[in-house]
């Protein structure tokens, strides 16, 4: 029986799964999943791409703007004597052209670099997609190799900027971009040139040029090829293949470039073993020699060139920048006086600071004032940027009390590292004193020397722009005003006396020394650095006077119109010192300082506004005084090299060059200064501390003479001991003419004031001091003794006669022989004369008994000329109250043991004007005079023998103080000093003779009278 079976096309038979139509369902799934994916990426590339091309991540150059790319360039800054002394720039960068680069580094450029640099153009698509997958895909940025050289001087040229994870693929396109405009500009030469002069070598150095300078201290064209290899193997990373260090690992490196040099073609293998064997031949220098040089002043030539090139724009209407534009400033800086002068200062500021230590003992010099500390922490730069932050003043103690890694300045030795707070360091710094150094050429104005501070680099502020006092070097600015203006004629002599002065609020100015009595002309008031005189002068001149003088000589900063400011009291900077004091050597006329002299471009093109540093002849400048004050003035200075204030400049350092100057210090010994002359220089020291209560207590070691002389003094020396600086050596000022010379022709000091100067700031009306002339005849003259002046201001003569007009003829004239010894008035040692007053105006008595003038009061004498003729007896004189001090303006131990110091006496309330006076016997003080380090000079106990006078003496005393009843009395057989103390050392002929026996006299030669004379 047949089976019928029914088809169920519900039950349809299973299909095995291991036919495969399961799984190839998935697999076009998944394929078009990855069609859909790749034309996603596509277009992200390409929108990409295009987002980057049209500056949705940033600008990209344009062709024009990269035809105008210009690399920047460091300016550079030269000395007169053509020495490369700095640059300006922002990176230290010197371009050099690419026929100027060696062969064998662009070779090791290229075969380390870039391989097949010559053959893209701008990208290489090799390199591309292996960014693409290993730095864009795997974000491996330290996979590199994907940038040309092209790339890279695009990433040096405009930088990278961060785009959170886009910025490897922002940055990486960018640079694409850039690159292929770039390659259509400019060939593969220009290109690698620029590259060379971009990259940077570490240690902010930019440019092979830079690199070979700074590694080799050698330019970039006497590269030998293994050091080229050693500065590309750099590139790679600048730090760690740093031969400098890591010496090892640049040889490392440089091997490696060498070995692909080889497989380049570019070295044969012999070549390439032997130059792997070379040492490395470092010669490491941050900085050339020259280059370290003059820091302060190549920031005052940086301020000049950035106001020059604000007012001086160039052809296409913008600004030179100094800092790109690699100019080339040439200054009037000699290179090896800047040498001579940082190192003048740094032998005498270490030898003085060595003093201040031991001065102090371990103290600090500020004591227990805590403002001092305050304010140089109010000061310090780190204090005003956390103020300009916003800090508290807690937040800001917080900080300054915190340790930190500093390096810290020490004479010593080699600066220190040390763990400090902010405020450990502000304590450390200001135990040392400072200085400043100016020289300049008084003719031309040029600065050939400056020097800001003990150490450029530790202690940034310019000491020489610093305002401080400037004590007695203002005297002479004083004094030339006076004469200009003819108020006064170098021959004035002024009382030495302490006066009060009402109309200025009873200011009663002191002498340094407290030393009063006798008088000095204005040479020796300057020499001597005498406070009385100079208060004379300048309230004679008048103040007002004086201070548009001083402004007119190049003086800017503002000087307060008191009289006080002939003691120096005005604060003014010492470059302005330096410009004044330039006028009295170059004839009288205004010096500016110039710290240019030319300005070109890189190519060498001298670029306008020359006004602004060109020198003009000095010629042409404006005059400030007539030559014959500027030469009485130098005249003046060079007597306080000679016998004042500086003589130490030819006691100790003995220097026999033309020179003269100026010592100053300040109240409390403050500001020490001490302004130079010399025919071809003028230069000035300043020192002190940094806040004005940081100075020594004691006036020797703390005057000008000791602080600021001695810089001024060593520097010289080595100037001098320069063969190339002979000319300066052996100059001579000009000659002064027989005018000036003759108004110089008196002594600098004598006994007796010859004439009083009113308490009041009016100027004579006649021109001289003197009310009257007065005519005088000696009668029945003594033989004066052996070896005594008989000079006098006019000459010896038996009779003179004044002129209302002036003081002194101080012409000179031929000497006559009298027939009976004689004298005449104004000698510093008196010899005994009988004389007969001629017509007095107020003859008193014909009595030939003793008289004695006693003040009824200290008050003013209602006429101080000329009193009453008077016959007088000699008593003992007043015992001295205090020993002879040396003058403060320097030190005590300074004095030579054979050096004479013109005597001082105090007032006494009887003083002799007349034109015929008698002087004071000897009666010497038992006792010695003891200076320090010096040996003891014992006194000689003087004779006295009396001879009756008759003289016209008038009656004066001090506003102050009323000196005791002092009888005048005649001159012994043999001369003595005048003095404070009595027991001076015995003054012959202006040189001091030892005491003893006449054997030794005579084994002590001859000497001569402080004011001329015969031979003893």
């Amino acid at each position: 029986m047949s089976e019928t079976r029914v088809f169920d096309k519900n039950k349809q038979p299973k299909k095995n799964s291991s036919d495969g139509s399961s799984g190839g369902g998935i697999l076009k799934t998944l394929m078009k999943i990855g069609i859909a994916l790749l034309i996603i990426g596509v277009v992200a590339i390409f929108g990409f791409y295009f987002a980057v091309l049209y500056g949705a991540f940033g600008h990209v150059p344009t062709l024009a703007e990269l035809r105008a790319i210009q690399n920047p360039v460091a300016s550079e800054i030269y000395s007169a004597d053509n020495k490369l002394i700095g640059k300006f720039y922002r990176q230290n960068r010197t371009n050099i052209p690419y026929k100027e680069i060696p062969a064998h580094v662009v070779k090791a450029l290229v075969a380390t670099e870039d391989a097949r640099f010559f053959e893209h153009k701008g990208v290489d698509t090799k390199s591309m997609f292996r960014v693409l997958i290993k730095s864009i895909i795997l974000q491996d940025e330290s996979s590199g190799g994907g940038s040309t050289i092209t790339q890279q001087l695009i990433k040096n040229l405009f930088g990278r900027k961060r785009y959170s994870f886009l910025t490897m693929p922002v940055n990486k396109t960018r640079e694409a971009i850039i690159a292929r405009r770039m390659e259509h500009i400019y060939d593969k030469n220009d290109i690698v040139a620029l590259y060379l002069n971009t990259v940077s070598f570490g240690e902010n150095v930019y440019g092979i040029g830079t690199a070979s300078e700074r590694y080799f201290s050698s330019p970039a064209q006497k590269l030998t090829v293994e050091k080229g290899a050693t500065l590309i193997g750099m590139l790679k990373a600048t730090t760690s293949y740093n031969p400098r260090l890591n010496p090892a690992k640049a040889i490392q490196r440089r091997n490696v470039v060498l070995n692909q040099m080889q497989k380049k073609g570019y070295l044969s293998t012999i070549q390439t073993k032997d130059l792997k064997k070379r040492p490395l031949g470092l010669d490491y220098s941050v900085r050339r020699e020259t280059e370290k040089l003059g820091a302060h002043f190549k920031s005052q030539v940086r301020q000049i060139v950035e106001k020059w090139a604000q007012e001086h724009p160039k052809s296409d209407g913008t600004y030179f920048n100094i800092y790109t534009d690699g100019l080339k400033i040439y200054t009037t800086l000699d290179s090896k006086m800047q040498t001579y002068a940082e190192g003048a200062v740094k032998e005498h500021m270490k030898k003085l600071q060595f003093d201040f230590d031991k001065h102090w003992q371990g103290r600090v010099p500020w004591g227990g004032d805590k403002k001092v500390i305050t304010a140089a922490k109010q000061r310090s730069r780190r204090y005003k940027n956390l103020k300009a932050a916003g800090k508290t003043n807690t937040q800001i103690d917080r900080v300054f009390l915190k340790p930190v890694p500093m390096t810290v300045f020490d004479w010593s030795g080699e600066p220190k590292e040390k763990n400090m707070s902010p405020m450990d360091s502000i304590r450390h710094y200001l135990k040392f004193l400072n200085t400043g150094f100016v020289v300049m050429e008084p003719y031309s104005g040029h600065v050939k020397a400056l020097v800001g501070s003990i150490d450029q680099k530790y202690f940034k502020y310019d000491n020489t722009n610093s305002r401080r006092q400037v004590g007695s070097t203002f005297k002479p600015i004083v004094y030339a005003a006076s004469l200009h203006h003819e108020i006064f004629k170098p021959c004035q002599y002024f009382p030495n006396e302490l006066r009060t002065y009402v109309d200025y609020d009873d200011w009663t100015p002191r002498n340094s020394d407290d030393q009063y009595g006798g008088a000095y002309s204005m040479r020796g008031g300057l020499a001597k650095s005498v406070n009385t005189v100079s208060v004379q002068i300048i309230l004679e001149t008048g103040v007002e006077r004086v201070v548009d003088f001083a402004q007119s000589m190049g003086i800017k900063t503002d000087i307060p119109k008191v009289p006080s400011i002939t003691l120096g009291t005005a604060e003014i900077p010492l470059r302005e010192m330096v410009a004044a004091y330039s006028a009295f050597v170059n004839g009288g006329h205004e010096t500016p300082a110039q710290y240019i002299t030319k300005i070109t471009n890189h190519s060498g093109k001298e670029l306008g506004g020359k006004e602004m540093y060109t020198n003009v002849d000095y010629r042409r400048r404006s005059r400030i005084m007539e030559a014959e004050t500027a030469a009485s003035m130098v005249e003046m200075m060079e007597g306080v090299v000679d016998s004042g204030t500086a003589r130490r400049l030819r006691s100790r350092y003995d220097f026999q060059s033309p020179m003269g100057g100026k010592t100053g210090t300040t109240q409390k010994q403050t500001d020490g200064w001490f302004m130079g002359i010399t025919p071809k220089l003028v230069a000035g020291v300043w020192t002190g501390g940094s806040d004005r209560r940081i100075r020594f207590r004691s006036i020797g070691l703390g005057q000008g003479a000791n602080m600021a002389l001695p810089t001024w003094a060593l520097f010289f020396k080595k100037l001098y001991n320069d063969p190339k600086y002979s000319e300066y050596k052996y100059a001579t000022f000009k000659g002064a003419s027989r005018d000036v010379l003759a108004d110089l022709n008196c002594p600098i000091y004598v006994t007796h004031a010859p004439a009083a100067i009113p308490n009041r700031p009016s100027r004579p009306s006649s021109g001289s001091v003197f009310d009257e002339p007065v005519v005088t005849t000696p009668t029945t003259p003594s033989r004066p003794s052996p070896g005594h002046s008989t000079g006098s201001h006019s000459g010896s003569s038996s009779s003179s006669t004044r002129d209302p007009g002036s003081i002194f003829d101080n012409r000179p004239t031929k000497p006559t022989k009298p027939s009976t010894p004689s004298r005449s008035t104004g000698s510093v040692f008196d010899e005994p004369v009988v004389t007969t007053p001629t017509k007095p105006r107020k003859p008193s008595s014909s009595s030939t008994t003793t008289t004695t003038t006693k003040p009824s009061s200290p008050s003013r004498p209602s006429k101080p000329v000329f009193d009453e003729p008077v016959v007088t007896t000699p008593t003992k004189p007043r015992k001295p109250t205090k020993p002879y001090i040396p003058p403060a303006d320097d030190v005590v131990e300074d004095v030579p043991d054979r050096e004479y110091e013109p005597p001082r006496s105090r007032p006494s309330s009887s003083g002799s004007s007349s034109s015929t006076s008698t002087s004071t016997g000897s009666n010497r003080t038992k006792g010695t005079i003891r200076f320090p380090g010096k040996k003891k000079v014992p006194p000689t106990s003087g004779s006295s023998s009396t001879t009756t006078s008759t003289r016209t003496t008038p009656t004066r005393t001090t506003p102050t103080r009323t000196s005791p009843t002092r009888t005048t009395r005649t001159t012994p057989t043999r001369p003595s000093t005048v003095g404070s103390s009595g027991n001076n050392p015995r003054v012959i002929k202006g040189k001091i003779r030892p005491k003893g026996s006449k054997k030794d006299k005579k084994k002590r030669g001859l000497f001569r009278n402080l004011f001329g004379g015969k031979k003893n």
